[in-house]
């Protein structure tokens, strides 16, 4: 499929999370548009297979700390933090929030997945976008077929 029968000047065109206009293309999540990138820089892409938490070692230690210094309270205080943590009403409720918030982080680095997503390659660097899910083909031709023109006009 050609670029030029799918799209026409000024327009944006779309299959499934990729779009694309004469001068730029990018990918959106249910109608928000993540990002973009200029064609005209465009080197090449790829697919490739991502966690789906970004730093899982600095979420894990995150996650400690804010779920261990309330807990360590509760434990007999071994660290001597208690007038940190439960001094005033105020600080029992922000150690209740940092429990959770510590949980939470915890629980996310334990149940992360592998996600697709697109690596755009350009001279200035890569700009990469998480995916719902895998290109379709139709899609995934489009791109090549920016890349294979890319490679053309630069010869």
């Amino acid at each position: 499929m050609k670029i030029e029968s799918i799209i026409r000047p000024g327009e944006f065109a779309s299959i499934g999370q990729l779009i694309f206009s004469d001068d730029r293309v990018g990918v959106t999540d249910g109608g928000y548009v993540l990002g973009m990138v200029s064609r005209a820089s465009l080197t090449g892409y790829r697919l490739e297979y991502r966690s789906s938490f970004k730093h899982p070692r600095a979420g894990f230690l995150m996650g400690v700390i804010l779920a261990g210094l309330p807990l360590q309270t509760v434990a007999g205080d071994p660290l001597n933090l208690g007038w940190l943590i439960l001094s005033t009403p105020l600080r029992m409720i922000a150690s209740f929030c940092m429990f959770t918030f510590g949980a939470a982080m915890l629980v996310s680095v334990a149940c992360r997945r592998d996600i697709p997503w697109i690596v755009f390659e350009r001279a200035a660097g890569e700009r990469a976008f998480p995916l719902q899910a895998e290109l379709p083909p139709e899609a995934v031709a489009v791109m090549d077929q920016m890349c294979e023109r890319h490679a053309e006009e630069t010869q």
